[in-house]
C-alpha cells in the first residue's frame, strides 16, 4: 500500500468552503471554515499548473492571476476595501467606510470577495462527479462538484426506482421494440403529485465542498492528489448521499444563509454568527470536523443528522506507518514514527510461493487495549468483524502474518490475515513491523519526540511498575547497542519486556539496528579466477591450432597425390572453404578472448599476442581470396602448391611462437593456492590488485559470477570449525549415530572406543560436513547481500533458524562487507 509523504497541515491547508447553484438565485458562497483563511504571502508558494495531465475524469480549469484575477473572476476593485480601511479593520467587525458602505466580514475569503469566487466555484454540468481545479496566485481551489440529476429531482429512492424500472422494462419487453408502462392508477397519481411537490421545493441545482489550499511547489501535485482521491470526493460523496436522502444539504444551506442575512442586519460579529451556526447546523460542523482533523492528520468522523436518523462516515489521509530517513524537528506529523530502511521487500515477490510481506512483517496494535478493540469489532456483529477480532487475538509482533495463519487455533488463511491487516494499518488501528525477538539490537530512535518525554515517562511507570524509568531504559539501550534479552533481568520477565519493546516501538522512541551487507572479493579470489581464465584460453588456442596443422596434412596429402598440373575445380572449392573456416575459427577466438578473458582492463588475466592472431586471420582471408582468383585462371601448379604451403607453415609457426610465448610467461606466474583466510593473504603475486567490492550479489556483472563461484568453492575447501551444538542437538546426533551403527552403516566414519574398549560410537567427519553446508548455502543467501535487505530478515524469508543462520553467516563473515544501521 503505498502510503503519501506530502501531508496536509496549518500552512497548505487553508480551509474548506461551500457552495451552491439555484434556479433563479444563481451562485451563493454559504459557508466557509475556519471564519478567516488568509492568503499566504510567500513568493516561494506560487505555483504553475500549466503542464497538468488530464483524463477524463479529472478536469481542471486554470485562472490567470495578479491583477487580472478579480477581471477572470468577473468582479472588481469595488467589491475590495481601501488600504487605510483595511488597516484599521479587525475582521470580525463590520467595516463602514467613510462613503457609507458595509463591509460583511465573511463576505471575504482568502483575500478575495466571495461574490467573485462563487460564481466561478460552481461549474457547469460537464463538470459532474469530475476534478474541478483552479489556481488563484497562490491559492488553489479543488473540489468535486454535485448536480441534480437530469430529471430535477434529488431524491435518491426515487431515482433508484426509475432507474430499476427501466431497466426490467427493457429484460421484459421484446427485442428491439420499445415497451410501454402501464398508465398509472388515480391513487398512484395523487401519491406522485404528492412526491413531486416535496421534491420540488429544493431550488438547488448543484453543491460543492471546496477544499482551499495553497502547497508548496515540490509538492503540489502530490499533494493535492492525495487530498482529492481521499478527502475532496469521499466528503462530497457522503453529502451527495444526504441530499439525496432527505434534501439535507439544502436544508442545512437555508439555515446558513437565514442566519448570515439576519446577522448581516443586524452587525453581529463573525465570532458570534460563526458559533451560532455550528451550533445549529450539523453540515457547518462536520465541515469544521473535517478540516480541524485532516489539518492535524487525524481521521474525520462526519456525524450528520437527517430527518430519517444520523448518518455517520469517517475519511482520513493514510498516514506511513514508518519513515526511512529522521524527520525535521518542525514536522509534527512524521515524528515517532518507526524509524527504519529494512521494509524493502519488493525485490522478493514470493519466497517458496510466499509473498515476502507476509513472511517479514507483523502486527502491532496501536492501543495498548486489545479488549477495547475487540469491544468495537464485536458491536458490529457482521461477519468480517468477527473475523477481525480472531485476528486481533491471534496477532502477536512476535510473529508474522505467515505464522498467524499456520497458528493450529486459527481458521484465518494468509489472504484474510494479509487483507485485515491492511485494514487495522490503514484505519490506525495497527502498524505493520519486522516480528520483534530478544537478539535483536534495538537502540534510542533519532526520529523520536524528546520533547514529550516526560508524559511517556509517567505513562511508562504506569503502564510497567517494574520496569527501570524510561529515560534511564532509553539510555542503556543506546550506551553500548547489544541483544534487547541481555537488558532482561530474568528468562521468565522476557515476554513482559517484550511487551515493553513493543511499547516502544508503538511510541516511536526505539528503532532496529539492523545488519546490510555486500560481498568483498579478496585478491586471492580474482588473481585465482584471472589465472584460471587465460588457462583455459590457451588450452582453447592450442588445441584450434592442432586442428588446424591436422587439416593442412590432410590438404598436402591430396595435393601430393596429384600428378597433373592443377586442381579440379570441385577440389578448388573445398580448399577455399577450408581457408574460410580457417579464418572464421580464428576470428571466434580473437572475440572468445576479448570476452572470456577481458584482455582490455589490464588485469592479471590479460591475453597478449592479439596482433598476431589478427594478422594471421587476415593473411588467412587473403589466402582464401587469392584462391578464388585462382579459380578463375584454371587452378593451381606445382609451383604455386608449394609456395602457398611454405607460407601456411610459416603462418602456423609464427602463431605457435606467438602461443608458447603466452604459455612460458603463463607458466613463470604462480599457481593459485586457496588459503583458509583469503583476506589476510599477502602473497608477492597478489600485490597490486584491490579488493573488488559486488553491490548487488543477485544481480551479477562480468566476471562477479565467476567471483561468487570462486568464493562458494573456497568456502567448501576451507577447514572451519563447526559452532557448538546445543544439548538438545548432541543427543539428537548421538542417537542417530548409534542407529546407524546399529544398522551397520559405517561409510565416512571414524569409530571411537570408549575408555573400557566395550562400545563404539561411529562420528561422522563433522568439519567436512560444515564445510560443503556453508558452501551450499552460499547461493542460497547471496542475493540478500545488496546492501538493502537486512540479515535479520534471512530467517523469515528462507523459513530457517536464526541460530542456524548467524552461525552460517560467521562462516561466510570474511567474504562479507557488512555495516549497521535502522
Amino acid at each position: 500500500m503505498a502510503l503519501p509523504m506530502a501531508l496536509p497541515n496549518t500552512s497548505n491547508f487553508l480551509g474548506v468552503a461551500l457552495v451552491v447553484n439555484r434556479n433563479r438565485e444563481g451562485p451563493r458562497f454559504v459557508f466557509h471554515y475556519p471564519s478567516r483563511i488568509v492568503p499566504p504571502q510567500d513568493e516561494h508558494h506560487r505555483k504553475e499548473f500549466n503542464n497538468e495531465h488530464i483524463d477524463e475524469d479529472d478536469i481542471f480549469v486554470e485562472a490567470v492571476t495578479t491583477d487580472t484575477t478579480l477581471a477572470a473572476l468577473g468582479g472588481s476593485r469595488d467589491f475590495m476595501p481601501n488600504a487605510s480601511e483595511l488597516a484599521r479593520w479587525n475582521h470580525d467587525d463590520h467595516l463602514v467606510a467613510d462613503n457609507g458602505t458595509q463591509f460583511v466580514p465573511w463576505e471575504y475569503v482568502a483575500g478575495l470577495p466571495t461574490k467573485a469566487l462563487e460564481s466561478i466555484l460552481t461549474p457547469p454540468r460537464a463538470f459532474h462527479k469530475k476534478r474541478f481545479q483552479i489556481s488563484l496566485d497562490s491559492v488553489t481551489y479543488i473540489s468535486y462538484p454535485i448536480h441534480v440529476p437530469t430529471s430535477g429531482v434529488w431524491a435518491r429512492g426515487r431515482n433508484k426506482r426509475a432507474k430499476q424500472d427501466s431497466s426490467k422494462a427493457k429484460e421484459d419487453g421484446p427485442a428491439g421494440e420499445d415497451t410501454i408502462a402501464a398508465p398509472p392508477t388515480g391513487e398512484e397519481k395523487e401519491k406522485e403529485k404528492g412526491k413531486d411537490k416535496e421534491d420540488k421545493v429544493s431550488s438547488m441545482t448543484m453543491f460543492s465542498l471546496v477544499f482551499i489550499m495553497s502547497p508548496k511547489r515540490h509538492e503540489a501535485n502530490e499533494l493535492l492528489d492525495t487530498i482529492y482521491h481521499h478527502i475532496v470526493r469521499e466528503v462530497n460523496k457522503v453529502y451527495k448521499y444526504c441530499q439525496e436522502s432527505g434534501d439535507f444539504v439544502w436544508q442545512e444551506c437555508k439555515k446558513m444563509i437565514q442566519l448570515k442575512d439576519r446577522a448581516r442586519e443586524n452587525r453581529t460579529k463573525m465570532s458570534v454568527l460563526w458559533k451560532e451556526i455550528l451550533a445549529v447546523s450539523s453540515l457547518a460542523a462536520s465541515m469544521r470536523d473535517v478540516y480541524e482533523a485532516i489539518c492535524h492528520n487525524r481521521i474525520a468522523v462526519l456525524e450528520l443528522t437527517l430527518a430519517k436518523g444520523s448518518v455517520g462516515h469517517s475519511v482520513q489521509v493514510p498516514m506511513p506507518f514508518y519513515v526511512t530517513d529522521v524527520q525535521p524537528q518542525d514536522s509534527e506529523a512524521t515524528r515517532s514514527l518507526w524509524l527504519t530502511t529494512a521494509n524493502n521487500v519488493s525485490r522478493y515477490e514470493t519466497q517458496n510461493g510466499i509473498s515476502a510481506f507476509d513472511k517479514c512483517f507483523a502486527l502491532l496494535l496501536t492501543d495498548d487495549d486489545e479488549k477495547k478493540i475487540v469491544d468495537e469489532l464485536q458491536a458490529r456483529g457482521d461477519k468480517a468483524a468477527l473475523a477481525m477480532v480472531e485476528l486481533v487475538k491471534a496477532s502477536k509482533p512476535t510473529l508474522s502474518f505467515y505464522q498467524v495463519s499456520q497458528l493450529p487455533d486459527t481458521m484465518l488463511t494468509i489472504h484474510q490475515v494479509r487483507a485485515y491487516a491492511q485494514h487495522f494499518i490503514y484505519w490506525r488501528r495497527a502498524m505493520a513491523v519486522p516480528p520483534i525477538h530478544a537478539r535483536d539490537v534495538y537502540v534510542l530512535s533519532p526520529n523520536c519526540d524528546i520533547s514529550s518525554m516526560a508524559r511517556a515517562a509517567a505513562s511508562f511507570a504506569e503502564t510497567f511498575p517494574f520496569a527501570p524509568p524510561l529515560p534511564d531504559l532509553l539510555a542503556g539501550l543506546s550506551s553500548a547497542p547489544r541483544p534487547y534479552k541481555s537488558f532482561c533481568p530474568t528468562k521468565n520477565l522476557r515476554p513482559a519486556y517484550l511487551r515493553i519493546l513493543a511499547w516502544l516501538i508503538r511510541g516511536g522512541w526505539v528503532c532496529q539496528l539492523c545488519t546490510f551487507a555486500y560481498v568483498v572479493v579478496w585478491p586471492e579470489i580474482q588473481y585465482e579466477v584471472e589465472y584460471n581464465l587465460e588457462s583455459e584460453d590457451l588450452a582453447r588456442i592450442k588445441q584450434k591450432q592442432q586442428r588446424q596443422k591436422q587439416r593442412d596434412s590432410e590438404k598436402d596429402n591430396v595435393h601430393g597425390s596429384r600428378t597433373s598440373g592443377g586442381l579440379s575445380s570441385n577440389e578448388l572449392y573445398e580448399e577455399r572453404e577450408r581457408q574460410q573456416q580457417l579464418a572464421q575459427d580464428q576470428r571466434a577466438s580473437h572475440d572468445g578472448d576479448d570476452s572470456d578473458g577481458n584482455s582490455n582492463d589490464g588485469e592479471v588475466g590479460e591475453i597478449g599476442g592479439m596482433s598476431e592472431f589478427s594478422g594471421t586471420v587476415s593473411s588467412m582471408q587473403s589466402s582464401a581470396r587469392h584462391d578464388r582468383d585462382r579459380a578463375k585462371h584454371g587452378g593451381w601448379s606445382a609451383a604455386e602448391h608449394a609456395a602457398e604451403r611454405a607460407r601456411r607453415q610459416r603462418m602456423a609457426e609464427k602463431a605457435a611462437h606467438s602461443l608458447a610465448e603466452r604459455a612460458t610467461a603463463h607458466a613463470r606466474k604462480p599457481v593459485p593456492k586457496g588459503t583458509s583466510h583469503p583476506s589476510v593473504n599477502n602473497a608477492p603475486h597478489l600485490a597490486g590488485i584491490l579488493p573488488h567490492v559486488i553491490l548487488d550479489a543477485s544481480k551479477p556483472t562480468g566476471k562477479e559470477s565467476l567471483y561468487l563461484s570462486a568464493i562458494e568453492r573456497n568456502l567448501k575447501a576451507r577447514r572451519m570449525t563447526p559452532p557448538p551444538a546445543s544439548k538438545k542437538e548432541t543427543a539428537a546426533t548421538a542417537a542417530a549415530a548409534t542407529g546407524r551403527s546399529h544398522h551397520g552403516h559405517h561409510g565416512h566414519q571414524v569409530l571411537h572406543h570408549a575408555a573400557n574398549g566395550s562400545h563404539a560410537t561411529p562420528v561422522v567427519d563433522e568439519t567436512t560436513a560444515w564445510n560443503e553446508r556453508v558452501g551450499e548455502m552460499w547461493p542460497v543467501f547471496w542475493k540478500h547481500f545488496n546492501g538493502r535487505s537486512a540479515l535479520e530478515r534471512i530467517a523469515l524469508l528462507e523459513d530457517m533458524k536464526r541460530k542456524d543462520v548467524w552461525n552460517l553467516l560467521s562462516s561466510m563473515s570474511e567474504h562479507l562487507l557488512c555495516v549497521r544501521h535502522w
